[in-house]
């Protein structure tokens, strides 16, 4: 299998195509926010990683290991917009 992804990595690289970044999206209080792979232009960017940070030592502590044999790409955008939400949702709630 990674040898197809590398073919496939490579044939887009000779042929210059470009994959679009990946983000996620969630909507809080009546607002979208937006946060795309690798972007650290939102503004909540420093909060967002460190509350990943944080649930991601949480999951461990309750035995959670994630599975990256199978991950095909540099990580999920979900887990952003998921700290992303909790962050608003407490701000919302203050």
């Amino acid at each position: 299998m990674w040898d197809e992804v590398a073919r496939v990595r490579t044939l887009m690289k000779e042929r210059g195509v470009r994959k679009l970044l990946g983000s996620s999206s969630i909507e809080v209080g009546h607002r979208v926010h937006t946060v795309g792979a690798g972007d650290e232009s939102h503004p909540f960017s420093n909060k967002i990683y460190e509350k990943l940070t944080w649930l991601e030592g949480e999951l461990r502590g309750m035995g959670y290991e994630p599975d990256v044999n199978s991950v095909l790409h540099d990580g999920p955008n979900s887990k952003r917009g998921i700290a992303l939400g909790k962050i608003r949702t407490v701000d919302l709630e203050t």
